[in-house]
């Protein structure tokens, strides 16, 4: 087989290129992202593991050469993300798996995306943990298509992904399952610290077997799939769209099994929300901001009170 280099011109005029696959030993993942032009497409090679912390603050596209995958392992060690993007970068990450990232004091377990916009296709963000977002914390823009957000932790809120500060987050025919937090076991929609709404919308996506562990005193609590949470309470800065999308199987320790909107804005349509279990109130549901429901099934979900 023979490689081809493609030069392509970004934005900018400045001259991109499909570089040469790497096998993440010689030269290294970061030393790859270095050197990169912004606008270049890293290629890792196939079965590959690239291991550490990565940093981007550039245009630039992380991909194996097939769908067959790469990894990318933080090892456990406490302190990152396993990628950190940030300075208004912009990264799509494909057939990838990004795992073992822990963050314990921090922000972001496996994706950090700080002011700064990333784009997931036909990747796996899996066993990452943080204070919050264990599997991705976002204030910028994410899109994720075809992709696993799976067993995931937070100690506090988001286990599979969290969005806060007016970030921009789009998932399509992705799976968010066996993720756990405090609350939001499997996604937290934060409207925290931003005058703009934070902004999720789900389209033919699973959200299942997430767990919400429950709250101390005065912690947001519940929302073992989904929790929707504005801030400050006067003000609904926290909208959520469903689309096609099953939200099953999910518990909480303290309510909202399902999905648990606090003063939000959620929009349902042609999703069903069913056979999630709470201990409390709202097996399904519990809402307290504004939700409107088209065409959807709501059923068999279970509450102790």
């Amino acid at each position: 087989m023979t490689l081809l280099t493609v030069l392509v011109f970004p934005t900018g005029g400045a001259l991109a290129e499909v570089r040469p696959p790497i096998d993440c030993v010689s030269p290294t993942l970061q030393a790859e992202i270095t050197a990169a032009t912004a606008g270049d497409t890293i290629v890792i090679v196939d079965g590959s593991t690239c291991t550490g912390n990565f940093t981007v603050n550039k245009l630039l596209t992380i991909q194996a050469e097939t769908a067959t995958g790469a990894t990318l392992d933080g090892n456990g060690v406490d302190g990152a993300a396993v990628m950190e993007v940030t300075g208004g970068g912009d990264l799509t990450l494909q057939d990838l798996t990004v795992t073992g990232g822990v963050n314990s004091a921090g922000d972001g377990g496996g994706i950090r995306i700080s002011t700064a916009a990333v784009t997931l296709v036909r990747t796996t963000v899996t066993a990452n943990s943080a204070s919050n977002g264990g599997g991705i914390w976002s204030d910028g823009t994410l899109d994720i298509t075809d992709s696993f957000i799976t067993n995931n932790t937070a100690t506090l809120g988001g286990g599979g992904l969290q969005n806060i500060n007016g970030g921009d987050v789009t998932v399509t025919n992705t799976e968010i399952t066996g993720n756990d937090a405090e609350h939001g076991g499997g996604v937290l929609n934060n409207g925290a610290g931003a005058p703009n709404p934070s902004t999720m919308v789900l389209t033919d996506s699973l959200v299942s077997t997430n767990t919400a562990t429950g709250a101390v005193p005065g912690d947001p609590a519940g929302g073992g799939g989904i929790y929707n949470f504005s801030f400050p309470l006067e003000t609904a800065n926290a909208d959520l769209t469903l689309t096609g999308t099953v939200v099953d199987g999910n518990t909480s320790a303290e309510g909202a099994a399902g999905i648990r909107n606090e003063d939000g804005t959620v929009t349902i349509d042609g999703s069903t929300v069913t056979s999630n279990t709470a201990s409390g109130s709202g097996g399904g549901i519990r809402t307290s901001g504004v939700m409107t429901v088209t065409g959807s099934d709501i059923s068999e979900n279970t509450a102790t009170s």
